[in-house]
């Protein structure tokens, strides 16, 4: 397998066991990039689909997130990384460009909304900024997508992630994302083109990457009803506030 460049996924749970094969499968048919996939189930084999490993990780179903935010760079085999959650599918060709834009910089990201002095922001973003001392301006980024160089200032900003996230209380990670991307000092960051991702506007066919955005994502690419892990929020966490 050549470890120049890889996508990483993380499979963990059986409610995500044939969901994650069949995004994982479809996305193959759209790029010859390896894939290699993280899981904690020991039977979890994806050797049918081209250019894909699978590595087994004894860790909580529950704490999923400790791959993400932690061990990813420590772990990925590839040089450069791209991460997808696996409840997304390569629905196009140009998922190369995640790893084209990583030249000269750390890490990549989606943008997925930016607040500027004067805008309102989500309630749990402020809990968040409040307790790890941000303020607005500040950048959104979006927790389904990143690629990354295995650099100093990455791994710096993955440790701050990680403790941001287990301070949070070990629920969302995309609050703990912006503030630990805006707190990690030297950390080159990168933005992905806008066509790159699709998450929350209902499926977009020309994006690259599709995520799963509810029911239409099932039907459209043929996967079955699942359970999906989503952490816990506090009430009132989603409506707008002051900052």
């Amino acid at each position: 397998m050549n470890t120049d460049r890889g996508i990483v996924y993380i499979v963990f749970g059986n409610d995500y066991r044939k969901m994650g094969e069949i995004c994982i499968r479809k996305s193959r048919e759209k790029t010859d990039i390896p894939f290699h996939v993280f899981t904690n189930m020991l039977d979890y084999k994806l050797d049918h689909i081209p250019l894909t490993t699978t590595e087994y990780l004894p860790i909580p179903t529950k704490q999923n997130r400790i791959v993400k935010t932690h061990l990813l760079p420590e772990i990925s085999p590839f040089k450069k990384t791209l991460y997808l959650d696996c409840d997304t599918v390569i629905q196009n060709t140009g998922v190369e460009v995640a790893f084209d834009t990583l030249d000269g910089v750390d890490m990549c990201f989606f943008k997925n909304m930016s607040w500027r002095k004067g805008d309102k922001v989500l309630k749990i973003y402020k809990r968040a900024m409040d307790m790890f001392g941000c303020n607005i301006p500040i950048i959104v980024w979006q927790g389904g997508v990143f690629s990354f160089n295995k650099t100093d200032a990455t791994l710096e900003f993955f440790k701050t992630w990680h403790r941001y996230w287990i301070e949070f209380g070990r629920m969302r990670e995309m609050p703990c994302l912006a503030c630990a991307v805006n707190n990690t000092k030297n950390l080159k960051v990168a933005v992905l083109p806008e066509n790159f991702f699709a998450h929350d506007a209902g499926l977009v066919d020309s994006a690259i990457v599709q995520h799963d955005i509810g029911s239409d994502f099932d039907k459209k690419f043929g996967i079955p009803a699942y359970t999906r892990n989503e952490p816990g929020i506090q009430s009132g966490d989603f409506s707008w506030v002051e900052m």
